[in-house]
């Protein structure tokens, strides 16, 4: 794609046929040359499992290729001399931890683009740190269920994810008008209009403007005229590289070989640390004996120092281990030499 290429990657499907048709037709006019048409689903549903003795009820995305128009029709579309690219994209409400989760699979994978919208603070900080998106859709119709947080914002940027204003509620009624402009405005402050694409998700191809229109419009944001003309079309180029690169490193971890598993018997495994153990050098014998002869000598010496300490009367006295066994063994004899030292002292008196 061109450097100034402009984009809308945010040309709401409708299942009315004619709509959706006029809206490509009335976007090649107005001069974009980069379309996405959204599969916007509002919630993904868990699969639910039924009562004991049913099966779990499967829900299925839609395949990418069910929203892309056929060459045919696209040829009749766009106008004439100017070149018109399509792309899929999908783009949910995060509700439940579970949706997380269910974006990383192969279904959705499979579209081009794969935007996330947020309910609450807690997605609001895990869509940021996710690697399986390339949008952020934030819904400024009303005021956020959350606080816009510089460093939730400063994550996604790191990660190369852009963050979407739709301009298209902002040219009805007063009220979704109001929300869009001031939470537009909270967001360019904190991020500094850095990573910011602007879409129309137009419902009707009357809601659809110009990229021209929509830059000069978007200075109501805060946007600048510099970054107001990039969220239309360097920006989104952005958004398709990030969205090539998050394709492709998937494709590298699905089909990265798994090391194989090999099955051992109790017999085998006895018979290779046998031969683990033989393997070891005589040297590390001979080293692994004199350190614990080493260690013996030492011990066997520091015990002699214990044994041979110097009693207060001069004599030698056992201060091992044993030596309350030895204590009460001599206090025993001179009791027993005491009445002895007695019945010699009366019979000396006696004679």
């Amino acid at each position: 794609f061109k450097m100034s290429a402009h984009m809308d990657l945010d040309i709401l499907h409708t299942n009315i046929h004619k709509t959706l048709e006029s809206k490509v037709k009335l976007a090649s006019e107005l001069g974009y040359e980069v379309i996405a048409i959204n599969n916007f689903v509002p919630e993904i549903k868990s699969v639910k499992k039924q009562k004991k003795g049913g099966e779990g009820q499967i829900i299925k995305i839609q395949s990418a290729e069910t929203f892309r128009l056929s060459d045919e029709k696209l040829k009749t579309l766009k106008c004439p001399g100017r070149p018109l690219k399509q792309l899929t994209r999908f783009t949910t409400i995060i509700k439940d931890h579970p949706h997380i989760h269910q974006i990383g699979g192969n279904d959705i994978q499979s579209y081009d683009i794969v935007a996330a919208q947020p309910s609450n603070e807690k997605f609001w900080q895990a869509v940021c740190k996710s690697d399986v998106i390339d949008i952020i859709s934030l819904d400024f119709t009303e005021r956020l269920p959350f606080h816009i947080k510089r460093q939730q914002i400063n994550e996604a940027i790191g990660k190369g994810i852009h963050f979407e204003i739709n301009y298209s509620p902002a040219l009805s009624s007063i009220d979704p008008q109001r929300y869009t402009i001031s939470g537009a405005q909270e967001l360019v402050k904190i991020c500094k209009g850095k990573n910011i694409i602007l879409s129309s998700r137009a419902v009707n191809a009357m809601d659809l403007r110009g990229p021209y229109d929509v830059a000069n419009f978007s200075l109501l944001f805060g946007l600048n005229e510099e970054q107001a003309k990039a969220a239309v079309s360097t920006n989104c180029r952005a958004v398709l590289k990030h969205a090539e690169s998050r394709k492709s490193i998937r494709g590298v971890l699905t089909f990265q070989s798994v090391p194989r598993t090999i099955e051992i018997t109790p017999k085998e495994l006895q018979e290779r640390l046998a031969a683990t153990a033989a393997e070891k050098t005589p040297n590390d014998n001979n080293i692994n004996r004199s350190a614990i002869n080493n260690n013996s000598k030492d011990n066997i010496s520091r015990g002699l120092e214990k044994t041979d300490s110097q009693a207060p009367n001069g004599k030698l006295v056992n201060t091992s281990i044993d030596s309350s066994k030895s204590t009460k063994k001599r206090h025993c004899n001179e009791e027993d030499d005491q009445p002895h030292a007695k019945l010699l002292k009366t019979n000396e008196n006696g004679s």
